[in-house]
């Protein structure tokens, strides 16, 4: 009896182990002119990514996917001409991000936090 009790312990540890090592949620930073955001969804492997300039406001979503300790952007394809003509359009479309470690990703050269 013992033995089961502590087999099912062993396994509860590792199951909620593993759950606390993804790499999905929000992630930020906020500078002096800057913010940016990363929202990593787990369930069907979306993001949003956020980046806000002091008049210009751009954002992109689309599919993620993880290769070691880097994680790889590939935004949709936008239809709206009128967001395809703005200020605001993200010309890059596809982005390289480096895990830190847990709770920090780079992102170009700003670290984003992951928001509690």
């Amino acid at each position: 009896m013992m033995k089961r009790i502590l087999i099912i312990s062993f396994i509860a540890l590792i199951s909620c182990n593993t759950s606390k090592n993804t790499i999905t949620g929000t992630y930020q930073n906020k500078g002096v002119d800057f913010f940016h955001s990363l929202k990593l969804n787990n369930t069907d492997s979306t993001f949003i990514l956020t980046k806000k300039y002091f008049e210009v406001n751009s954002f992109c979503t689309g599919k993620w996917q993880q290769k070691g300790d880097t994680i790889f952007l590939k935004c949709n394809e936008e239809k709206d001409i009128a967001v395809l003509l703005s200020s605001g359009y993200m010309n890059q479309r596809e982005f390289r991000i480096v895990i830190r470690n847990k709770n920090k990703l780079k992102l170009d050269n700003v670290v984003l936090k992951r928001k509690q």
